[in-house]
């Protein structure tokens, strides 16, 4: 339930920036959102970082005390996202994944969900599935809001400058007029 709450609320955010939304990523990027959304908690243990890390579990050694349960719902999603069996779960891996990068099975059946995607679209779409997961590590939040802050600013000042470069540009054109 968490998962298709997560994935509709992102959704909702997408179409609530309408057109800029639009403009400012592809569909292949809001699909790989959309997916990291729904993957973003992939087979959680109920518990948090802090207490893999305390508790010295077997995922907080796997992920070397980083970013535990993001690392693990990262790995867990790519998995699922290539149509193979998580050898961490009880299965072995599918090794019929061939030279397909996307799941695809002997005979080139596609086994993923990435479907039949180029290998550049494929890297793609995993790579901003994993970076979406990792950024959901709440302990790096804070630092993440706050460069996104410097960055608004940053843009603000630029159109704040521009307009004022406008705006003393068209009075110096009017004083010449006036000969």
């Amino acid at each position: 339930v968490h998962a298709a709450d997560v994935m509709q609320s992102t959704h909702a955010l997408i179409q609530m920036g309408g057109l800029d939304m639009m403009l400012a990523y592809s569909p292949l990027e809001i699909y790989s959102i959309l997916l990291a959304a729904a993957l973003h908690d992939v087979r959680h243990p109920g518990t948090n970082n802090n207490y893999q890390v305390n508790k010295m579990t077997e995922l907080s050694l796997t992920y070397n005390d980083v970013s535990v349960l993001e690392n693990m719902h990262a790995s867990r999603a790519s998995y699922l996202v290539e149509g193979l069996e998580d050898k961490n779960e009880g299965g072995c891996a599918n090794t019929t994944n061939n030279n397909a990068p996307n799941g695809g099975g002997a005979g080139g059946e596609v086994s993923g969900i990435l479907g039949r995607m180029s290998k550049e679209q494929h890297k793609m779409t995993r790579s901003s599935i994993i970076k979406s997961i990792l950024y959901t590590d709440m302990s790096r939040h804070f630092s993440e809001v706050a460069k996104m802050k410097r960055h608004v600013e940053a843009l603000e000042e630029v159109l704040v400058n521009e307009k004022h470069h406008q705006s003393s540009s068209s009075s110096l054109c009017s004083d010449t007029s006036k000969g």
